[in-house]
This record gives C-alpha cells, structure tokens and sequence, in this order.
C-alpha cells in the first residue's frame, strides 16, 4: 500500500477533459504534482518514451504492453474479465506506481488517466490517503466524438484486433453482446464501450465516498457553473489527515469554457430515430440516472 502520499485520480471514459485538469490545477493546489496518463505512449514523442522507460522499466513501458499485461488500461481490463485475483491486479498497479509516486517530492499527486476504470474498487487497498473524480459525459455527444476520431473499432483504430484484444464482449465475457458483436455497427459498439467503462466506475462510485461523479456538461459547456469546479478542488484537496491549500482561478476556468465549443459533432436532433433507439437500448439506464434524453424531441425520437 502507498501510505504517505495523497493521490487525487481523475478518471472517464476519454473525450472529457481530463488532460484539463492535469494542467490547470498545478496552479489552483499548492505544492502539488500533476500528470497525465503517465504509461500511455504517445506516437511520435521520444522524448516522453524515454522518460517513461527511465521511470517505470521497459517491460512495463513497452514488452508487457505488446503482451497486454501491463499499463493501467490492460491492468482494468485483465481485472475485470478475471483474469487477474483481487490481489494479484493490486500488486501489479503498486509495482507500476508505488516507486514512482514516491520519488515524488510534491503532494498531493495527481494523475488524470481513464487506464483507471476497472480498478476503482481495489483503491482502498492501494492508497492509504486517496480521492477520485469520475466525468461522465453524455453518450450522445461522446459517441459521436469517438466515431468522428475512427480510433476506436474505427478506420485509425491502431490496435489490430481490437475485438480480440481491446475492450470488448469477447475480452471480457459479456455474453449479453457477445452473441451480437461481430453484427453490430460502430456506433452501436461505442454505445457499449460507454455503458460498459461507466458500469465499473459508478458502480465503485456508489460504493465508495472518496469517489465523487461529476457532468461532463457541468464543467465545459456554456451553461457549465463555476461551482462544479470548487466542489471538485474542495473535495480533492480535503483528506481525513490534511487538508491542502488551493485557489480558485476564474480566468483559467473561462478559458476551457471557451475552448469547449470546439466540438463539430453532429446533433442528435439530426438523428434518425433507430440510430436514438439504438443509443438508449444500451446506454440509457445510465442515461436516466444522470439525466440525459430528457429533452421532449429526443423521448419523441425513441419513442416512434
């Protein structure tokens, strides 16, 4: 177990501003440290890959990844199709983090990395001091945003095989969508990354009172309150032991506000109804609970 740093995690299903707050709030938290997606490699950036392989090893970097073993992300999913025990799984997340965190000078720490989906149950048995934010987005908008990439089930996808060997119903057994699978459009596949990273998140969210889930839409769009940001930085920054000083900034707050519009995602409101029937017969449980699709033109949309 980690026992003396605090670490804050930030943690989604991508495509919601997570790499934001790995930026910003350096300069609202006093003394602390911050990082995003720590394991990822990012294409093109040696210098970055470098570092990586000084910091965690090169079997964590990169042997163990080309096997799907390590990273935060093969982590998640390996747990999750139970293919790692409880113990096992916290034994190979302190050996990707407990080294590094604590040659960290700075505290709290904070990590922006969705790699965490999966294990937010194993938390309490990994750090002795920790606090975790969950965004969640509306899938209308994030589905569409993924699809537009093509870097999941999609054209760019760089992972060959993914079906085989990313998340999906055959990695990690969901015999509802397993049947379906090889049948179902793109979309429809992302509808089900969605419901299926939210699930494990929400469901340790539910569980746990270190964790706290905020809207994507509360925080980056026009009609985001500044007060979804203080509730996070009051809620990160206040631990059973300490608290940590912090400072709200509006400037930087308005600058991602206005940075937000730069989605051209396409409107559900232009949707046919099957591609809305679609959406809402695999992620609207989760929809409801949130309170997505309660517009009138989208309930008449699934509703015809």
């Amino acid at each position: 177990m980690i026992q003396k740093k605090h670490i804050i995690l930030f943690v989604s299903a991508g495509r919601t501003g997570t790499k934001f707050f790995s930026k910003v709030l350096r300069n609202m938290i006093h003394n602390c440290y911050t990082v995003h997606e720590p394991d990822v490699i990012a294409q093109k950036n040696y210098s970055r890959l470098i570092w990586q392989i000084h910091t965690f090893g090169l079997y964590q970097v990169v042997i163990g990844k080309i096997m799907n073993s390590t990273g935060m992300r093969n982590i998640s999913r390996n747990y999750i199709k139970k293919k790692l025990s409880k113990e096992k799984a916290i034994t190979l997340i302190l050996q990707h983090r407990q080294s590094f965190y604590n040659g960290i000078y700075n505290d709290p720490i904070i990590e922006t990395n969705l790699g965490w989906y999966g294990l937010l149950p194993l938390l309490p048995d990994v750090f002795n001091f920790y606090k975790t934010v969950v965004i969640i987005r509306d899938p209308r908008t994030w589905v569409t945003s993924i699809e537009n990439w093509g870097t999941i089930y999609g054209a760019r996808d760089w992972k060959l095989g993914r079906d085989r060997t990313g998340l999906s119903p055959y990695t990690i057994k969901d015999k509802e969508y397993l049947k379906k699978w090889d049948t179902m459009s793109v979309f429809e596949k992302l509808c089900w990354r969605w419901k299926t990273m939210y699930e494990h998140m929400l469901n340790a969210a539910n569980k746990d009172k270190n964790i706290l889930v905020i809207r994507f839409e509360d925080l980056f769009t026009n009609k985001g309150d500044n007060k979804h940001f203080k509730k996070i930085l009051k809620f990160v920054t206040h631990f059973e032991d300490k608290n940590f000083h912090y400072r709200f900034s509006l400037d930087l707050v308005k600058n991602k506000i206005n940075a937000s519009k730069y989605t051209k995602d396409s409107h559900w409101s232009n949707w046919p109804s099957p591609k809305c029937q679609a959406l809402t017969a695999i992620c609207g449980e989760i929809m409801k609970e949130y309170d997505y699709g309660t517009e009138e033109r989208w309930i008449a949309k699934i509703k015809s």
